[in-house]
């Protein structure tokens, strides 16, 4: 309870030094039209960017789909591992090795050629590797293929996040810098929701909604779908 006594504290003690300090702040009223209108003119300017340039919407949701499909995967990854009979202990260790491979991701990145398909590519061999391994029901090779999966993650988040700064004009950088992490985020509020179902149909006996296979269908999905959309002549680069 104390950590959320504290997060309830502090919001409430950074009002009252306002209040206290800087009274002129509290009597002036604001409009809505005055708080919303410039929102809405700035993030039209970044949607009209990203509609402008169509390698945009490629460096865009490649991160918001495969990488946020690793957001979500990482919260499961105790459900997952403890349901291959891993020990608690041995689950924080896979934790650590997640981070790691994903660490040495961003790490190598740049000696890598800054080819837009080349982690993709990773990703779809890792999905396809993934379902093998549940279907033979080797833990270990499932253990191994999630690790490496964190590392490509790590590689695309620097490869793709280079790409976007090159492609982005100097006076819509900010935006639509903004607007790539929010759609990441979107995507993985969206993946909890799915992955709960996910587990419940799990629960009820159908091996095929398990996590693992789920991981490994979408993987498949999101890495293919962007391949073939960047070999398209609009957007490849």
């Amino acid at each position: 309870t104390l950590p959320l006594t504290l997060s309830v504290l502090a919001p409430i003690t950074g009002g009252l030094i306002a209040l206290l300090f800087f009274p002129n702040l509290a009597t002036k009223e604001v409009g809505l039209g005055e708080i919303w209108a410039p929102f809405l003119k700035t993030m039209g300017s970044g949607a009209r960017t990203i509609r402008d340039v169509p390698i945009l919407r490629f460096v865009i949701l490649v991160p918001a789909t495969v990488c946020a499909l690793g957001e979500v995967m990482e919260e499961f990854i105790g459900v997952i591992f403890n349901e291959l009979d891993y020990t608690l202990t041995t689950v924080g260790v896979i934790y650590a090795a997640v981070w790691f491979a994903r660490t040495i991701g961003t790490l190598i990145a740049e000696k890598l050629p800054p080819k837009l398909t080349l982690p993709l590519v990773f990703s779809l061999l890792g999905a396809v590797s993934l379902l093998l391994m549940a279907l033979l029901g080797l833990a270990i090779g499932i253990l191994v293929t999630i690790v490496l999966f964190f590392g490509t993650t790590g590689i695309i988040d620097v490869i793709y996040g280079a790409r976007l700064q090159t492609e982005i004009e100097d006076n819509h950088r900010a935006t639509v810098t903004s607007m790539a992490t929010m759609s990441q985020e979107l995507v993985g509020i969206f993946g909890f929701f799915a992955f709960g179902a996910i587990a419940q149909g799990s629960q009820d006996g159908s091996q095929w909604f398990s996590l693992i296979y789920a991981y490994a269908w979408l993987g498949i999905l999101f890495a293919g779908f962007w391949i073939l959309r960047y070999r398209s002549k609009i957007l490849r680069a």
